[in-house]
């Protein structure tokens, strides 16, 4: 038996908290367990041994169904892990025909050239089909702009089996092409970070409500059921989770709630989108027109395998560990001197849960969380903690707002 390289613990009190960082899934067991646990690893015992061990058959037997839980977590590993890519997105155009204040790539209007040719997309999908992953996502800038892009699509969808996400604003989706997307497309993720015309035009422009809507409604008589709407998190629209989630109801989609970003176009809109004396984060959950915002479960912590089972590919081929993750000191490589991208991913792994450049943002490695009790219940994702590292006063206000919450749900403790 050995603790496999994606498992963590945390120690509070007599308790000890057993994670399995690939998903978020754990298990609290009692201190003199763990330590039972640790000798035997020390001792290099099988579990026969381990079991065999005990005197006491309720012991025995209490502690096997501790190593049957640990197994459902995949805690314990008798090799290292070597994970392969579940989750490619490959950014086709950095333009788009929209403007959108939170923009994380600056994305040019419709009239500039692309980066990459059809070839040359054709080739990297090639090197993305043959790392087998479990889904493709393609995105932009917007990917319908490209007059190629059905092309594109075409051959993708003929050469790979998996799951294809398309990534889109939706107002280029329209009666003449709505039947070949629903066909060639297993799941639809659409922007529209708002909940009617007067919330959407601040982000995303005038008319693009009635558009979005609209093409979702056609998607939905096409008998297309998999179709995600998606709201980033701004300080113009964080009142309406609520709203959204009614929304959602309503058009039969399902609801994503996302972190902001402050790169791109996002940073030049920064007081427009964002309140730092006030930031309310993606992760707190509380009650909001009625409704609760339970965007962090309290029965999964921080899953972020950024660069290690995902990666993004952006417009130019460089990559990055994650779609947010894309500021420049970020880039692990470009595509185009990759051959095989599961053994270039399989050279970039570490201890780590994410790749290398995200670790120094796990909760449980950066100075400011590593010694909190609820590190990986309170940062669902690294990039947050990035985002507001430099931030102390919201920094500090997010911790004393999140933190006794957690205690509570976590270790049934209500101050520390």
């Amino acid at each position: 038996m050995k603790i496999a390289d994606s498992s963590r613990t945390i120690i509070y009190g007599d308790r000890v908290i057993l994670m399995n960082r690939n998903t978020g899934s754990w298990l609290k067991i009692s201190k003199e367990c763990f330590n039972i646990l640790n000798e035997a690893i020390e001792n290099k015992l099988t579990r026969t041994e381990l079991l065999e061990s005990f005197q006491d058959t309720e012991d025995r037997e209490y502690f096997k169904r501790i190593l049957v839980q640990l197994d459902a977590l995949d805690f314990l590993k008798s090799t290292s892990d070597s994970r392969t890519l579940r989750e490619i997105s490959f950014s086709l155009t950095r333009r788009c025909n929209l403007q959108c204040t939170h923009c994380i790539v600056d994305a040019p209007n419709e009239s500039t050239s692309e980066y990459l040719n059809t070839a040359e997309v054709i080739h990297i999908l090639d090197k993305m089909i043959a790392s087998n992953p479990n889904n493709i996502t393609l995105t932009g800038g917007e990917p319908l702009l490209r007059k190629d892009f059905f092309e594109i699509l075409a051959y993708l969808r003929m050469k790979f089996d998996g799951n294809i996400t398309l990534m889109t604003n939706a107002t280029l989706i329209n009666k003449r092409n709505a039947g070949v997307l629903s066909k060639s497309i297993d799941t639809f993720c659409i922007s529209i970070d708002g909940v009617d015309e007067s919330s959407v035009s601040i982000v995303r422009g005038s008319g693009v409500y009635d558009k979005t809507v609209a093409s979702i409604k056609l998607l939905r008589t096409l008998g297309h059921e998999k179709i995600s709407l998606s709201m980033v998190l701004t300080e113009n629209n964080h009142r309406l989770v609520g709203a959204f989630y009614e929304l959602n109801k309503q058009l039969g989609t399902k609801p994503m709630l996302r972190a902001l970003s402050l790169t791109g176009r996002a940073g030049q809109y920064r007081d427009l989108l964002t309140s730092f004396k006030e930031d309310r984060p993606s992760q707190l959950a509380d009650d909001r027109d009625g409704v609760k915002e339970n965007t962090i479960s309290d029965s999964t912590g921080c899953s972020c395998t950024a660069g290690i089972d995902q990666i993004t590919i952006n417009y130019n081929g460089d990559v990055f560990p994650c779609d947010l993750f894309m500021d420049p000191q970020f880039k692990i490589g470009n595509i185009n001197e990759i051959e095989d991208l599961n053994q270039f991913i399989r050279s970039q792994q570490d201890n780590g849960a994410a790749h290398s450049c995200v670790s120094p943002y796990e909760p449980d490695s950066h100075p400011l969380c590593k010694e909190c009790p609820v590190n990986l219940f309170c940062w669902r994702c690294p990039h947050d903690l990035y985002r507001l590292e430099s931030h102390s006063e919201a920094f500090k206000s997010r911790c004393q707002s999140i933190k006794p919450y957690l205690m509570k749900k976590i270790w049934e403790q209500e101050v520390i």
